[in-house]
């Protein structure tokens, strides 16, 4: 139980929930399906993606990407530097 409380503290205050489903996220629906092809279903899976790896993917441009990084931005998150 107080664990739990911590989590919910730390997910507030860092804003870390990892588990938001991209239909949470307010992406435009062309994005929006082409990441859910691309077998990205979460925050948790864009954070642990660089730039380069996202577009990597099939049917992901740069548009995407730009769209992606801003809701991670606005949710105080990132992808991934490349090299790491």
């Amino acid at each position: 139980m107080l664990m739990d409380k911590i989590r919910a503290s730390l997910d507030k205050r860092y804003n870390t929930d990892l588990t938001v489903k991209l239909a949470d996220m307010g992406f435009t629906p062309t994005t929006y399906h082409r990441l859910r092809r691309a077998g990205i279903e979460i925050v948790g899976d864009l954070v642990r993606m660089s730039w380069k790896d996202l577009m990597g993917r099939r049917n992901i441009v740069r548009g995407d990407c730009v769209e992606v990084k801003e809701k991670l931005e606005d949710m105080g998150l990132a992808l991934r530097k490349d090299g790491k």
